[in-house]
């Protein structure tokens, strides 16, 4: 499970003030993506939260666009996620080498570094 005070305690040592911010806006995320089916994928260190988006189907996977779009499966989600909620995501398929033949295509990364005077409606 994720341990929200663990992440707290570990991004206020090593960024200070931030980070009670940083790790609100973790736990907000983590939540956000639990509840519509996308489990967070817990790592250490970082400004960014990875989700698993392969046990989720949305409805515009049902769309003659996506079915007929070359990207891979989290380039497609990833874009269209972004389009409709404003939530930068990055595939994590664009690190690795496109040689390789096991490229995982079900992850998402998101930043949650963001720090704003409106971070309430920012999640």
């Amino acid at each position: 499970g994720i341990n929200a005070e663990y992440g707290k305690q570990w991004y206020q040592r090593r960024v200070r003030g931030a980070g009670s911010i940083f790790a609100e806006n973790y736990t907000k995320l983590c939540n956000a993506f639990k509840s519509v089916n996308m489990p967070p994928v817990h790592a250490e260190g970082g400004f960014f939260l990875v989700v698993d988006c392969s046990k989720r189907s949305f409805k515009f996977q049902e769309s003659d666009e996506y079915k007929n779009c070359n990207d891979a499966q989290d380039v497609k989600i990833a874009k269209e996620l972004t389009k409709q909620f404003k939530i930068l995501m990055l595939p994590l398929s664009l690190f690795y080498n496109l040689e390789l033949k096991a490229i995982p295509t079900n992850y998402l990364r998101v930043l949650f570094c963001k720090m704003s005077t409106n971070n309430k409606s920012s999640y």
